[in-house]
């Protein structure tokens, strides 16, 4: 009996724990409607990035991969064989006097050497321009140097010296310019 009687008071302590925690909430209606405030901003307008259109010229483009119509539309231009190596550049003879001997130890001793060729030097600074635009417009690397009051005006560079004197050559019978001067190029750092 003493079982059957424990069983009975863990009941009635439940129920009255249930009457004096829950009814209460359940009684006050004024919680219910309590709303809650947020300061959550809309939602932007965002754009469509994907339209009907672009799909389907996407999946054309996949369609075209799949079957091997891209593949085939690529075509690679050939490439050059080299069949003689160009001739190792001249190697720098050591310095003599101090300075020369400080300024090679401060330049890379396997430095490669390139020439240029000066065209000219011009005090009009738009004559050397137009000179430098109408050799380009021609299919030669050119540009120009500001020092001091003169402007001059390059070709090249050109890795080796025989093709230096080649374009100069060449150079001095298209334009018939004066005498083209053939110089180590030294880039700028």
């Amino acid at each position: 009996m003493e079982q059957h009687l424990k069983k009975r008071i863990i009941g009635a302590i439940i129920i009255v724990l249930f009457i004096a925690i829950v009814m209460p909430i359940i009684l006050d209606r004024a919680r219910t409607h309590e709303l809650l405030e947020t300061r959550v901003p809309d939602m932007p307008q965002v754009t469509m990035w994907s339209t009907p259109e672009y799909d389907q010229t996407v999946r054309e483009e996949v369609l075209a991969l799949d079957n091997g119509e891209a593949s085939n539309a690529i075509v690679l231009p050939a490439t050059p064989v080299v069949e003689k190596d160009d001739p190792a550049p001249i190697k720098k003879q050591p310095a003599t006097d101090a300075k020369e001997s400080q300024s090679a130890s401060s330049s890379s001793k396997e430095e490669a050497q390139a020439w240029t060729l000066q065209l000219g030097a011009f005090a009009d600074r738009e004559n050397a321009h137009r000179l430098r635009d109408n050799l380009r417009q021609q299919g030669y690397k050119t540009y120009v140097l500001e020092m001091g009051d003169n402007t001059r005006v390059y070709v090249g560079p050109e890795q080796q010296r025989e093709k230096a004197e080649k374009l100069r050559d060449q150079l001095s019978k298209k334009f018939e310019l004066g005498e083209i001067l053939i110089r180590r190029y030294v880039p700028e750092t």
